[in-house]
């Protein structure tokens, strides 16, 4: 059972298959920003094939638990502050930090500056919640690209421990 399992939650009821059900039903064209392929040798290209990162997500089961539900809720509620608190205090080392979060940002980033299909219109970009917040964030970096960018969830703040 995965964590997210574990705390109630479920693939099918994801906001990305939310999103995608509705571009289907509304006749939306779709974009990815990458493939299932380009996941799986993201993992691939970390060190040991990313033994360690599976290895910390099984030794720290429990906490990585509770930080998902505070990301969960931080998410729900729209707390930025809370969100790159929680991208700040991810326990990746700089490696896997840039190869999981940064490295992608600025791909997805650098397509909406080169690709013509986003030369002009209005886009709905659904990633992560940590590609999201902070300097390195697909949203500051098409701002810094001169995008006008907002996100959909403006909130509260929430109380994680």
């Amino acid at each position: 059972m995965t964590m997210a399992t574990q705390a109630g939650l479920s693939a099918d009821n994801g906001i990305d298959i939310t999103l995608l059900k509705r571009a289907k039903a509304e006749n939306l064209p779709v974009r990815e920003l990458e493939s299932l392929t380009q996941q799986i040798e993201l993992l691939e290209g970390l060190e040991d094939h990313g033994k360690d990162l599976l290895l910390s997500t099984v030794d720290d089961w429990q906490a990585l638990s509770e930080q998902l539900n505070c990301l969960l809720s931080a998410w729900k509620a729209g707390d930025q502050q809370q969100l790159l608190k929680l991208v700040d205090d991810s326990q990746y080392n700089a490696h896997t930090d840039d190869v999981l979060i940064n490295n992608r940002n600025r791909d997805w980033a650098d397509q909406f500056v080169h690709a013509p299909a986003y030369q002009q219109g209005h886009f709905v970009v659904v990633v992560g919640a940590m590609h999201l917040f902070g300097q390195q964030g697909v949203p500051a970096l098409l701002q810094a690209e001169g995008f006008k960018v907002s996100l959909l969830t403006q909130g509260h703040s929430v109380q994680c421990r």
